[in-house]
Parts: C-alpha cells; sequence; structure tokens
C-alpha cells in the first residue's frame, strides 16, 4: 500500500536566527518501511506565494540573518515500494533575530 499521510508534518524549534528547525514527519500509513524526504520553503504570512529554498532538503533546518522575516514550512515525502506522498506542514511564525 502507499503512503498516506494521517497526520500533518509539523515543525519545532524556536523561530530565532542562529537556531535550528526540526521536521516532525506527522503520522502515515502504508506498507512497511517507509522513507522520508524534506524540502524547506519559505513563504508569506498566510503560508502563500511559498519558494523552494535550495539545498535545504534535511530534517533540520539552521536559521540565519538570511531568514529574519520569512516564515518557513516543510515539505515531507513519505516513500516506499508502492509509490509516495507528500504533506505540507504549517507555517512557522516570523523568524526573528
Amino acid at each position: 500500500m502507499a503512503p498516506h499521510n494521517t497526520a500533518q508534518p509539523s515543525i519545532q524549534g524556536k523561530t530565532k536566527s542562529k537556531t535550528k528547525l526540526t521536521a516532525n514527519n506527522g503520522a502515515w500509513t502504508g506498507t512497511a518501511p517507509l522513507t522520508y524526504a524534506y524540502q524547506w520553503e519559505s513563504c508569506n504570512a498566510k503560508g502563500k506565494k511559498c519558494k523552494v529554498i535550495r539545498g535545504a532538503t534535511k530534517s533540520t533546518f539552521a536559521l540565519s540573518s538570511k531568514n529574519v522575516g520569512q516564515h518557513l514550512e516543510v515539505i515531507v515525502t513519505a516513500r516506499n515500494s508502492a509509490g509516495s506522498a507528500s504533506a505540507v506542514s504549517k507555517v512557522t511564525a516570523a523568524i526573528k533575530r
């Protein structure tokens, strides 16, 4: 059975420059084993007009001064031998200095 998301991914950590955010996979069903891939994006405050952050493909994301004022989300993609599916977190609060 292909992966299916049953609980939205989330982002943990302080939304402050020079800290790290961590993606929580949420909950998934599907034939084991499932593997996960990540893509971090920068969005507006409403979670719209999101842009891929190039190279940000790990479960953690190190915030820097370049991220101040941005709102971030993470796309989690689950894969197994039957296929793949993606789910998106809610956006963070604006990143602070």
